[in-house]
């Protein structure tokens, strides 16, 4: 990737940036929203440009001298609550323009502000201008994680495979919020491991959330000993590897992945800090469940990230004495306001506003997904987009190396022209809404 390449140019991230403001619920699929959800996509876009060619971070700046990390939190917790209160609902509504993309748009739209939320917050100075909306933060963190580990009990399909495309809207929008709510889930593990390297920088009202209320300590030892980035399929054994699914040899699986590492390191901060040791409680089940650890941190763990040495060290010294009661005192609780007033503002309207939204938002006529798709091809740099990836393509037929793009929209890659034309029957209705 060259040095020079760029999404935005930093007058066009001020402006931006400075446009950026919390849009409400029933405004959410809107073209005021599209807007905006078009301008963050290509924000975090550049954001996450800059961290992976180590430049100098001009969204980041611009973020914290506006004043806007507080803004994308709001944006995060509204969507998360469309997803929550109208998105079922509009499930059982028949989709009059036979497409479920504008829905689909909504859905990831959460992912796309964790992932910009993701290349900023890494920072101690943006974690600090966050302030008090990260008690909402976290709170949204703690919910994505626990849908995260129930995945598994949902009935779904096996990891490797993708969505069957005979699946009808509603099954296929139902797969995507699967798909979405565990890549959700990986990047809120991330959130929540940046919050415990800033502690000296957190709110007192965060640290309480994620040792007291929330239990993040205990949350992370019963992530690492029942890992749901890792399971069998088939008699083989696959693990969650930089945003797929990929079967490993039995050396390959023994090694640390990012979200396994940034647990661990987490857990370093919460249990070893000695503030957190005053505020947490590790006696009775929650210490039996922490010295439960010690059998994941073998000599090959340490040795990926010797640090752990320490905690291992701990842990031993744990069970052979008690800890520590943590004082108690008074404590004032904040609690998570963006939350609290988008409930207490919509509460006994979602069945009102998910119709409103279907007949203004997501009805939409073939020629306006057309323009609706236009837009979206329109939005993406095949350059910038690709200096982000970090395999291969895949062949859209097979599987195998993608060598080759689609010439009309492209969007799907083939290893060869003999897969192109087998998939067209499945590829063209897309491609057609994207070029016509």
């Amino acid at each position: 990737m060259e040095e020079n390449e760029q999404v935005l140019l930093p007058q066009e991230i001020e402006a931006y940036l400075e446009s950026l403001e919390p849009i409400s619920i029933p405004e959410i699929g809107s073209p005021r929203w599209l807007t905006q959800r078009e301008r963050i996509h290509n924000l975090s876009l550049q954001a996450s440009l800059d961290v992976k060619s180590e430049r100098e971070e001009i969204v980041k700046e611009f973020l914290l001298t506006l004043e806007k990390i507080p803004v994308l939190i709001y944006e995060l917790i509204a969507t998360e609550i469309w997803r929550l209160k109208i998105f079922p609902l509009l499930l059982k509504m028949e989709h009059p323009s036979k497409s479920v993309i504008p829905i689909y748009l909504v859905l990831y739209h959460e992912v796309a502000l964790e992932t910009f939320l993701e290349a900023v917050l890494f920072h101690e100075d943006a974690m600090e201008a966050a302030g008090d909306s990260l008690i909402d933060l976290v709170d949204y963190c703690y919910r994505n994680i626990i849908q995260f580990t129930s995945l598994e009990k949902e009935k779904s399909e096996d990891p490797i495979s993708e969505s069957n495309d005979d699946q009808d809207d509603n099954s296929r929008l139902e797969h995507q919020r699967r798909e979405i709510a565990f890549e959700s889930g990986i990047k809120c593990i991330s959130l929540l491991s940046y919050m415990t390297q800033h502690l000296k920088t957190i709110p007192l009202g965060v640290l309480h959330r994620l040792l007291v209320v929330h239990d993040i300590p205990l949350l992370f030892t019963n992530l690492l000993y029942e890992p749901p980035w890792s399971k069998e399929v088939n008699g083989e054994r696959v693990k969650y590897v930089d945003g797929k699914w990929k079967k490993l040899s039995p050396i390959d699986f023994m090694k640390i992945n990012k979200i396994e590492g940034q647990i661990w390191i987490a857990l370093i901060q919460l249990l070893l800090n000695p503030d957190c040791q005053k505020k947490y409680d590790m006696s009775g089940y929650k210490k039996d469940q922490l010295l439960k650890l010690r059998c994941r941190l073998n000599d090959v763990t340490i040795e990926q990230i010797p640090i752990l040495r320490e905690l291992l060290r701990f842990l031993e010294h744990l069970s052979l004495f008690d800890a520590p009661i943590p004082k108690k005192g008074v404590i004032i609780e904040q609690v998570p306001e963006i939350w609290e007033c988008l409930h207490k503002e919509y509460r006994g309207k979602w069945k009102e506003i998910a119709t409103n939204q279907m007949n203004s938002c997501f009805a939409l006529s073939q020629d306006e997904l057309q323009d609706l798709c236009k837009k979206l091809t329109n939005s993406f740099d095949l350059k910038n987009i690709e200096a982000m990836l970090s395999d291969t393509p895949l062949c859209a037929q097979c599987g195998g190396k993608g060598l080759k793009r689609c010439s009309r929209c492209k969007n799907e890659w083939y290893c060869g022209r003999p897969c192109q034309v087998s998939h067209w029957a499945k590829h063209q209705p897309a491609c057609n809404l994207m070029v016509k």
